[in-house]
């Protein structure tokens, strides 16, 4: 009789377009689901002029109003001048694909912290993002 025992394989959830996601992934807003920045970072990650691809993140922050506000940050190397009309065409191009976002945030390349291996640490994103807004 084999002694080794069997670990169970911990399967993540499976979105509607197939593709497997975790459930910190998905923002859940009264109105909506928004696979957590998934969808959001892809739509925007070149596909607006003066957003750095691969340098957006969605995240959800807790919100008085509405529970949770959806927040998209990205990385640019527009100048501060240019930053409220880039954020209305981040708006603009997000609403195409119908997702409503609360605020969109536009800081400097290299802000948006990442893991060692380069991937988004949106929870620290939405943590740093928290604190900002409970101090104004």
């Amino acid at each position: 009789m084999n002694t080794r025992t069997r670990r169970r394989r911990r399967t993540p959830r499976r979105s509607p377009r197939g593709s497997a996601r975790s459930c910190a992934e998905t923002l859940a807003v009264p109105a909506h689901a928004v696979a957590g920045g998934l969808e959001v970072e892809a739509d925007l990650g070149g596909g607006v002029e003066g957003v750095r691809a691969g340098c957006v993140a969605a995240v959800g922050i807790p919100s008085e109003r509405s529970g949770t506000e959806i927040v998209v940050v990205a990385e640019t190397k527009a100048a501060a001048a240019e930053h409220p009309q880039l954020a209305r065409r981040v708006r603009e191009a997000l609403r195409l694909r119908g997702i409503a976002v609360d605020r969109v945030a536009l800081v400097a390349p290299g802000e948006i912290p990442r893991t060692t291996s380069g991937k988004v640490r949106r929870r620290e994103v939405a943590r740093t993002l928290a604190q900002a807004l409970a101090r104004q």
